[in-house]
């Protein structure tokens, strides 16, 4: 089901009519029975294609006819601007089975915005998708660098203020959704300045689930200051090695996440990480 991910965000992100067929949104594969919505086979897809549908509701750029493709140099990887008055929106989607770096070239012609850009000062990329920003100056934007895991997409608003997640309410987690899951406490803690610290995780679900993991630094004002490289993990424990060399001093929340193959769901924990 994850290969279908990117095309669902291609088509609820570029002009025209998103055409969804019933039960598309929960991985059915029955032609005319009954959709069973109760034990839907990919459950984890109807949040996704939720959160598609609000995005288009929310941002007019996203519902209009302008659509400007993005040159990225990668096989497999279509990337686009939806341009609009300060709602500048650019989808990147792999289409691939494997992790792929891709650098987009984003003219800053194509953008429309109600104000000049100013060189040297810092814009946002904001990950509508995964609630994560890229600070940019309009130097970076003739080449911005991405690492997208499997069939990963990222959904971008450009901005001149980093965004952050909106908890609309509060509630207990279902039964199962961190079981076997477990993110420990960084060594060292605090990190000496330009050294390394490990990272210990514990990845559950079922037998033969496999993860693409990624972890990202964030600053106190929201902004992603490093992020990993995604790596396939199976289930169970792992360390990995993070290399805080040119992180400032200060404190930063360190957030690990696993996105599951063929099914195996979606996990991701923070910590906090001090760099003296």
């Amino acid at each position: 089901m994850n290969r279908t991910r990117p095309g669902a965000v291609v088509m609820m992100t570029a002009p025209g009519i998103p055409l969804i067929y019933a039960g598309q949104e929960i991985g059915w594969r029955g032609r005319r029975n009954r959709i069973n919505f109760t034990a839907p086979p990919a459950g984890e897809l109807l949040p996704f294609y939720s959160k598609l549908a609000g995005l288009r509701s929310e941002y007019r750029s996203l519902r209009s006819p302008w659509i400007n493709r993005l040159a990225n140099g990668t096989g497999g990887v279509y990337s686009f601007l939806r341009p609009m008055v300060d709602q500048n929106i650019m989808t990147i989607a792999n289409f691939r089975d494997i992790v792929v770096p891709v650098t987009v070239e984003l003219p800053v012609t194509d953008l429309d915005v109600s104000a000049p850009l100013e060189t040297g000062r810092t814009y946002y990329l904001n990950d509508l998708m995964n609630d994560s920003t890229f600070a940019v100056t309009m130097d970076d934007l003739s080449a911005l660098n991405f690492d997208l895991a499997p069939y990963q997409s990222r959904v971008l608003l450009f901005s001149d203020s980093a965004m952050f997640p909106l908890v609309t309410s509060v509630r207990e987690l279902p039964t199962g959704t961190t079981q076997g899951f477990t993110l420990r406490q960084n060594y060292p803690n605090p990190v000496p300045s330009g050294s390394p610290t490990t990272i210990h995780y514990e990845l559950g679900g079922s037998e033969g689930s496999r993860y693409m993991v990624e972890i990202v630094l964030i600053d106190q004002l929201g902004r992603e200051v490093h992020r990993t490289p995604a790596l396939d993990r199976a289930r169970g424990r792992h360390q990995q090695l993070l290399d805080l060399s040119g992180i400032p001093a200060g404190h930063y929340s360190c957030r690990v996440i696993a996105h599951g193959m063929a099914g195996a769901g979606f996990w991701t924990e923070v910590i906090g990480v001090t760099v003296l």
